[in-house]
Formats: C-alpha cells, sequence, structure tokens
C-alpha cells in the first residue's frame, strides 16, 4: 500500500496537463488488486474493484475479464455491492453463495473448467472523508463448495480494508475525477 499512496500523493498533490490520468488510473487499481491478493491469499479473480460511473452505475475494473461485460445499476437492490453502497458500511457474508444475489457477473466465466462461485466475500464501500462514495471492493473466497473455500472471513480482516481503503480514498477519488474528466 505504501508504493500506491506515494503515486498517489505525487500525481494529486499538482495536478498536470500532460499527466494523463486514465493510465494512472489504471496503475492505481492494478496496485490495489495486486496489494489485496497478496494481503489476503486470494487469486486475480477473487478480488472486484468497481467505480461509480456517471451514470450511477457501478462498472468493474477489476477483474479484468469483467471490464467489459456491463455494469449494475446502484439502484438495483439485489446486489451485494449496492446493500453496502447504499448504506456505506461494509458487509461480510460468510455464506455468499446461499444468499440472494445477483450472479450474472459470476456466471460469465461458468464454462470455463476452472469456474468456481463464490462462497464467501467481503465488500468495503470507497468512501472520502467528506462522504462521498465512489466505487467498493470486493474480497471473495471461491470453492465448489463452502467447506472448500477456506476459512470465514473475519470482522479484523474487513476492518483493515476498510482502514486501508480510507488511507487512500480522498487521493484514490481525485485521480478517478482527474481521468474521468480527461477521457
Amino acid at each position: 500500500m505504501e508504493q500506491l499512496k506515494r503515486i498517489l500523493d505525487t500525481v494529486t498533490q499538482q495536478p498536470k496537463e500532460d499527466v494523463r490520468y486514465a493510465d494512472v488510473l489504471r496503475e492505481v487499481i492494478a496496485i490495489l488488486h495486486a496489494n489485496l491478493m497478496a494481503l489476503h491469499g486470494v487469486k486475480e479473480d477473487e478480488v472486484a474493484i468497481l467505480l461509480i460511473d456517471k451514470r450511477q452505475h457501478l462498472k468493474f475494473y477489476r477483474p479484468s475479464y469483467l471490464e467489459k461485460t456491463g455494469s449494475i445499476p446502484m439502484a438495483y437492490t439485489r446486489s451485494f455491492v449496492t446493500k453496502a453502497l447504499q448504506t456505506g458500511k461494509a458487509m461480510l457474508d460468510n455464506r455468499f453463495s446461499s444468499t440472494p444475489h445477483l450472479g450474472v457477473f459470476e456466471e460469465i466465466k461458468r464454462n470455463n473448467p476452472n469456474f468456481l462461485p463464490i462462497q464467501k466475500i467481503m465488500c468495503v464501500p470507497l468512501v472520502t472523508s467528506d462522504r462521498k462514495v465512489f466505487g467498493a471492493v470486493e474480497v471473495s473466497r471461491k470453492g465448489e463448495r463452502l467447506e472448500s473455500a477456506g476459512p470465514d472471513w473475519t470482522a479484523d480482516e474487513m476492518d483493515t480494508i476498510v482502514r486501508q481503503l480510507a488511507s487512500i480514498a480522498d487521493q484514490f477519488y481525485r485521480v478517478y475525477k482527474l481521468a474521468d474528466t480527461a477521457e
């Protein structure tokens, strides 16, 4: 996370016209994704990073195979991530596979021989210090069955993500907005 903080510090101190903020945003998301995978010992497709677009839809930025698959309207109430964003509170569900949820994005890889459904999940909203909600991070554990997906997530693990995201949220939001206006 320190590398990510340094990058965000550098590019947000004094916005410059010659900086391609869309590229900076992609780099920030890639580093955040890698950090979360390493911290929680999960695979690439077990960390999702979603940001709210101008239409009030959540767009996937990670995992990369979901980037062009569509979006989730913020008004959709059956989505785990939109529930977390609407309340502004982090959520975890260690029985996610048996909880009614929007499963359409899980289905995208169903024909892949390595497909595993999400069994356990944490969702942490991206929230600035002035309470602007602009996206979310989901960290999941997948497995054929609940028992094979690894240990349950704990409140401490979720709180760690909450603290980490809070430490970068204002600058992350600024880069997101600079990238959005530059494109």
